[in-house]
């Protein structure tokens, strides 16, 4: 496995588990030997018997928090991560992947610390990225762009990187920048699901609806059952007044992303256009709690930060 002959490794932990099956060592190193072949759901299975067979074995656990990963189990990865770091609080490849995790979850505010602590550690281009995506997430979107344009002098070619540099631009309001970003990741890969949502996204703002229609098909061709997409495709439908179209795909969000203050906005328009008074009512006082609690945390934040020296 050292030196890279990764098939002959897969043979001999096979046979080495043949001779001793419950041996964690023989299981780790044959899942580490698959996740190097791309072969995850071969490495989950071999690392789960690992930790059934020894579950202080640490190296496996997050193998498989490495696996489970892989295979966007991101709630499993996330409890493995978690274990490994609790037991190894120094453990960074364990705390990038919790971080990681967190991102999938949309538990932004969680991943930043872990993730900030492995940048300061170890900060590769990887980690760098992962961690704009954090601070993406929590709308610190200035620190999200440096992170972002520091991966990219380290390594330009991180899949997805030109994409989240855009996002970057597009939520500080520079538009022009965010367009020539996105047009780069397209360059690179047509089907790049961010990208064709971002200038999907910045085109309807813009009031280009065609053209944005045409960047949100691509998008939806990706990833069809994304909230984000279908909050998008509601808006369309709202702007086209066919409110009984964009009424399921707005519960969908509300239920997909239940703090999403404009889907619930939207949903209540939808409601009243649809004559249920009852429904528009609630979900307009949802979203009217959602705001005071944002402001009340934002006020918090600002308070927190003039209290420091």
């Amino acid at each position: 496995m050292l030196l890279g002959r990764y098939a002959e490794a897969i043979s001999n932990f096979n046979l080495a588990m043949t001779i001793h099956p419950e041996d964690s060592d023989s299981a780790t190193g044959l899942g580490q030997a698959l996740i190097q072949t791309g072969r995850y759901e071969d490495a989950k299975h071999a690392l789960a018997r690992a930790v059934v067979f020894e579950p202080d074995n640490l190296r496996a656990r997050n193998l498989l928090a490495l696996a489970l990963f892989k295979l966007k189990e991101y709630d499993l990865a996330a409890i493995e991560a978690d274990e490994v770091r609790r037991r190894e609080p120094g453990n960074l490849s364990a705390a990038t992947i919790l971080g990681a995790c967190d991102i999938r979850l949309r538990l932004y505010a969680r991943a930043v610390p872990l993730l900030e602590r492995a940048a300061a550690a170890a900060p590769s281009a990887e980690i760098r990225a992962t961690l704009g995506k954090a601070y993406l997430g929590t709308h610190q979107d200035t620190l999200a762009l440096g992170e972002f344009r520091a991966a990219q002098k380290m390594a330009p070619q991180i899949p997805g990187l030109y994409s989240q540099i855009g996002a970057a631009y597009a939520d500080l309001g520079q538009k022009d920048l965010a367009l020539q970003a996105y047009e780069n990741a397209l360059e690179t890969d047509p089907s790049d699901f961010a990208a064709n949502f971002g200038l999907a996204r910045l085109n309807w703002v813009e009031g280009h609806y065609d053209a944005a229609q045409v960047y949100l098909t691509k998008a939806r061709q990706a990833a069809p059952d994304d909230p984000e997409v279908q909050l998008l495709m509601a808006e369309v439908s709202i702007h086209s007044q066919d409110f009984a179209h964009a009424k399921p795909l707005l519960e969908n969000v509300v239920r997909a992303l239940p703090e999403n203050i404009r889907a619930h906005v939207l949903l209540s328009q939808v409601y009243f256009h649809l004559e249920r008074l009852e429904e528009a009512k609630r979900e307009e006082g949802i979203a009217r709690a959602l705001r005071e609690t944002e402001e009340k945390q934002r006020e918090k934040a600002l308070g927190t930060q003039g209290d420091k020296p």
